[in-house]
């Protein structure tokens, strides 16, 4: 079986690797800890302050942050001898990367948080976890 988490960073996202190093042992599973960085970065304002070479490198400081971020996350899976990887990802919607990930890769499972780190929330879950819900053809757990 073929487990894809998707992570923000969030505290959260320590309660969806908790459950999902429990699917992947239950499982015998594979897993891809999945995050997309950078979504202000498509935004007007910021080309305002940066450009060329200042932009380059916060994109490059956004992927330093993620790695670090991510690696940490993968430490449990390693600890209990599951089979994990991870694809860090620059984007503008998190919900169509994910969406695109889950197509192209065939996972059997995606866990995601029903929060993450977006401001505004939703009344029952995050808009990410939402538009995931709703996009994905596969099965979808979603952590409280």
């Amino acid at each position: 079986m073929k487990i894809m988490v998707a992570i923000d960073g969030s505290e959260h996202s320590k309660r969806v690797i908790s459950q999902a190093v429990k699917y992947a042992e239950a499982f015998k599973s594979d897993v891809t800890i999945f995050h997309v960085s950078g979504e202000t970065l498509s935004k007007p304002q910021v080309s305002m302050y940066f450009s060329g070479e200042k932009l380059a490198a916060v994109k490059k400081d956004l992927e330093q942050e993620a790695k670090k971020m991510v690696d940490a996350m993968l430490e449990p899976f390693k600890v209990k001898g599951i089979p994990v990887n991870a694809v860090i990802e620059l984007g503008d919607s998190p919900a169509d990367s994910i969406n695109n990930e889950v197509v192209k890769n065939k996972y059997d499972l995606l866990i995601i948080g029903s929060r993450g780190l977006r401001g505004m929330k939703e009344l029952f879950l995050g808009s990410v976890s939402n538009r995931v819900a709703h996009q994905v053809e596969t099965d979808i757990l979603i952590v409280k």
